[in-house]
């Protein structure tokens, strides 16, 4: 019956990405490509990050999606003790309840460490950056960035001023 019950909660909210708080790993997205930017271009100035997107393993989503469902069978333990419609005894309402709360942190748990947590991360970032021809241009770029956060690719996505042509707007890199 679990895994009857497991397997709809899977079917139902698979990608509903709601089922993971991704503002941790926003942010250090966001600190690793600031860090990349102020290592490798030669001058730019203000950050603003867009379009964050990460790309959760299919493990990971699982292991997250364990934890709402202890989360949902708890609330409904206290629900049914509430409107007196649990019959069991206090003592076994007291130990199924500490039961899932352990089984919530022990998830919560295994998943600070997760590895792989993600296919890799996406996002997108506005910065007045200056090109090799002299310019100052406000760009966005395009950032990926693996499962440690470490950026493995950029591109520029596009651009105000300059060339028309993005790729044409190249941009000043510090001399490695």
């Amino acid at each position: 019956m679990t895994s009857l019950l497991f397997g709809l909660l899977c079917l139902i909210n698979f990608h509903d990405h709601q089922l993971i708080d991704s503002s941790e790993d926003e942010k250090q997205v966001q600190k690793s490509v600031e860090k990349w930017v102020e290592d490798n271009i030669a001058k730019w100035e203000g950050m603003n990050f867009d379009k964050f997107h990460a790309y959760y393993t299919e493990e990971f989503e699982m292991q997250s999606i364990k934890v709402n469902m202890y989360k949902s069978q708890l609330e409904n333990l206290e629900r049914r003790k509430k409107m007196d419609k649990y019959t069991g005894t206090d003592e076994e309402y007291d130990e199924e309840k500490k039961a899932l709360k352990d089984k919530i942190s022990k998830t919560k748990e295994k998943l600070k460490d997760f590895k792989p947590r993600v296919t890799y991360y996406e996002i997108y970032m506005w910065s007045n950056i200056q090109t090799k021809n002299g310019l100052t241009l406000y760009m966005e770029i395009y950032f990926k960035l693996n499962d440690d956060y470490e950026v493995t690719s950029h591109k520029i996505n596009s651009s105000i001023g300059g060339d028309k042509d993005p790729a044409k707007n190249e941009i000043m890199y510090k001399k490695n």
